[in-house]
């Protein structure tokens, strides 16, 4: 759609940490309403132009229409956290609502529906390791990189190198460690 549109658009899949454990010992009505209360979360949040939708058990998914950026994309898990983090202290059980969320952005790579959603899932089973930030974009290097994306990722490296190589080879820096090695 993005490269149809030539519009940048985005793609929000939310999975719900701990799910089964949280699902276990609540009630058949507890669990709907928890889960009526997500949908509620996820509508409020979404635009009218967006779509919100349930993928699975714990899974969830938002695909933002364009124009859309970055930093727009990061403001919407922002809100969609910030609102589990609420509802979790409403309800009284702590960390009741806790999400990861992985997020893609159209306009980085040309891709197909399933290698989104397959890089986004790999992001949050990545996420499900343990990981101190719930919100993790799916960068182009996620994926098999495009030749592009493979010499854009040498270059930096090769930059990166050299800079390294600058530093070290530097007369000041040299000084102080050549006078301390010297004392030992």
């Amino acid at each position: 759609r993005a490269t149809q549109l030539k519009l940048g658009c985005g793609v929000i899949m939310l999975r719900w940490v701990n799910y089964p454990q949280i699902v276990a010992t609540q009630t058949p009505e507890k669990q709907n309403a928890m889960l009526k209360q997500v949908g509620q979360v996820l509508g409020r949040v979404a635009r009218e132009i967006d779509t919100s939708a349930r993928l699975g058990d714990g899974q969830f998914m938002i695909l933002v229409e364009g124009p859309i950026n970055r930093s727009s994309l990061a403001s919407l898990a922002t809100q969609i956290l910030t609102a589990f983090i609420r509802l979790s202290d409403k309800s009284r059980l702590p960390n009741a609502f806790n999400f990861h969320i992985a997020i893609w952005q159209a306009d980085l790579v040309p891709c197909t529906d399933q290698e989104v959603l397959e890089a986004l899932k790999a992001r949050l089973n990545q996420m499900s390791f343990g990981t101190k930030r719930p919100v993790q974009f799916v960068d182009t290097f996620t994926s098999a990189p495009g030749p592009e994306q493979q010499e854009e990722f040498h270059q930096r490296r090769d930059d990166l190198i050299a800079k390294i190589d600058a530093i070290e080879a530097s007369p000041s820096l040299r000084a102080p460690l050549v006078g301390k090695s010297d004392k030992w």
